[in-house]
């Protein structure tokens, strides 16, 4: 009978918690992520303590000091080891392996500082946000700080470089160079190897689309080469523009403006936030290896590569220039097959015209694991000199032909 009342007060405690879920998602949309995820980590504490009171029970424990202070224990457990987690984010090198992806998915979902919503950045209609002309800020996260200037064209280089670059660097965050300093970028690496003049257009978020936009608004009267750095998250973009939809959400400076709101609200913390939200995507892990797979567009690298090519092919520059195609992704995804299903669709005649422009090259060989930061997916400046050296062998190549 007294399991039987505890069970009833979990299920009336869960589903007030539900209906104030339900409230505040109509009474404030922008802090929808912060509070959905602090009344379910309520939801589950209540979950674990009607679970454990049944184990005592069982057990015949049920009178015990464990049992009436059972509510203390719970929260002082999940508080200190929210304080445990805490630290491991503020010190990545003690992270235990087996939580790593934990914590760098938690990381990336609800720490990380993104520039294309920091005050370094406002709305734009073109490109959904562009970082501020001409300004010259620092900008980092738990691993790193690094100085910024930027041109009058809102890209990450000196003004000289607008003027007829022979290289364009195209990417988003690895290209732009997030997590190491304006001369240790690949771009800028890459520059002083081939000693010729190369302009950094790479901005976090952006998809080949807005890439290749971007090369289509830049002097290309002494091109020769376009760099381009995929990343296996670009396809959804690709596929919305080829498809005739809005390739990117932020289509207005209101949308920018609530984007911006929604995501100073998920980064504000509560006690237990560390320990309840890690904890509940590890065991989410451990269940979702039970079940079948979710298939991702992502995942599939020739539907990436086809949406790629199409992109290219509609912003192909003249014929003379040569499209050098990398892809860089987080370490455990630099395998993701992407660039042989590039190769292989360039033998189709539906990309016959790409076919003499477009070169690929495989950056995973010459990176490892030291070349990355431990919880952010950005590479270290090493990462940034393998990719430099890598490009740059083509191209001397290439010229000395």
């Amino acid at each position: 009978m007294k399991m039987l009342r505890k069970t009833i007060k979990a299920i009336v405690v869960i589903v007030l918690l539900k209906v104030v879920t339900l409230i505040l998602d109509r009474l404030s949309p922008d802090s929808i992520m912060f509070h959905r995820q602090f009344l379910f980590s309520l939801q589950i504490l209540v979950v674990v303590w009607l679970l454990v009171s049944l184990l005592l029970f069982i057990f015949k424990a049920g009178k015990s000091w464990v049992a009436r202070f059972l509510p203390v224990l719970i929260v002082m457990a999940v508080l200190g080891v929210d304080i445990l987690f805490s630290f491991w984010i503020e010190n990545p090198s003690g992270i235990p392996g087996f939580l790593r992806k934990e914590f760098k998915d938690y990381y990336a979902a609800f720490e990380r500082n993104v520039i294309e919503y920091e005050p370094c950045s406002v709305f734009d209609s073109t490109y959904s946000f562009k970082i501020i002309p001409g300004l010259a800020f620092n900008y980092g996260n738990i691993e790193y700080r690094n100085n910024y200037v930027v041109n009058s064209e809102s890209l990450r280089d000196d003004e000289g470089a607008l003027m007829g670059p022979q290289v364009i660097c195209v990417g988003n965050a690895y290209t732009i160079g997030v997590g190491a300093d304006q001369d240790k970028t690949f771009p800028s690496l890459l520059e002083k190897d081939i000693n010729q003049l190369v302009l950094n257009t790479g901005n976090t978020s952006y998809g080949t689309y807005r890439e290749m936009k971007r090369i289509a608004e830049s002097d290309t009267s002494y091109l020769k080469y376009i760099v381009v750095q995929y990343s296996k998250y670009d396809v959804y973009e690709n596929a919305a523009y080829i498809d005739g939809r809005p390739p990117f959400k932020v289509t207005s400076d209101s949308l920018y403006k609530k984007a911006r709101t929604e995501y100073r609200w998920k980064r504000e913390y509560f006690p237990g936030k560390y320990a309840m939200t890690i904890s509940y995507n590890w065991a989410k892990k451990m269940v979702n290896k039970l079940r079948q797979k979710r298939h991702f567009l992502s995942a599939d690298p020739v539907v990436s590569a086809d949406y790629f090519l199409k992109v290219l092919d509609r912003f192909k520059p003249a014929p003379h220039v040569k499209i050098i195609v990398t892809e860089v992704n987080d370490f455990r995804d630099l395998n993701s097959g992407f660039l042989p299903a590039v190769d292989s669709l360039l033998k189709k005649p539906e990309f016959s015209s790409l076919r003499n422009m477009v070169q690929t090259t495989s950056v995973a060989d010459v990176l490892d694991r030291g070349d990355y930061y431990i919880i952010d997916a950005n590479l270290r400046s090493s990462g940034h000199q393998k990719i430099a050296r890598r490009i740059a062998d083509i191209i001397l190549k290439d010229s000395a032909q």
